[in-house]
């Protein structure tokens, strides 16, 4: 048992120690971009989480928007919008709409 606990140690530095700037490059921006679109509902509802962070400052979320809007090669709220309707998911992701 004390040698699984070491090995699930292990594998969590694993994971922690992959640099962020790594997995960024290696999508191209078109893909990022492609990306943004297809999960705009996840974006608008993190940007709504960032927004009532007891713990970021105001400019410190303005400052993840405007990062997040660089990273997407667009502006969120113009492209994905700034509702967010539970109900409206699957009809936004158009999930019975997908190819497999």
């Amino acid at each position: 048992q004390q040698q699984q606990q070491q090995q699930k140690q292990q594998q969590r530095r694993r994971v922690k120690s992959i640099p962020t700037t790594h997995i960024q490059k290696d999508m191209s921006n078109q893909a990022t971009t492609a990306l943004c679109r297809w999960i705009c509902t996840e974006l608008v509802t993190y940007k709504k989480l960032l927004s009532v962070a007891d713990n970021l400052s105001y400019d410190e979320i303005q400052t993840s928007f405007r990062e997040l809007d660089d990273r997407c090669g667009f502006s969120v709220d113009t492209v994905c919008g700034t509702k967010w309707e539970y109900r409206n998911v699957k009809q936004q992701k158009r999930v019975f709409d997908m190819p497999w």
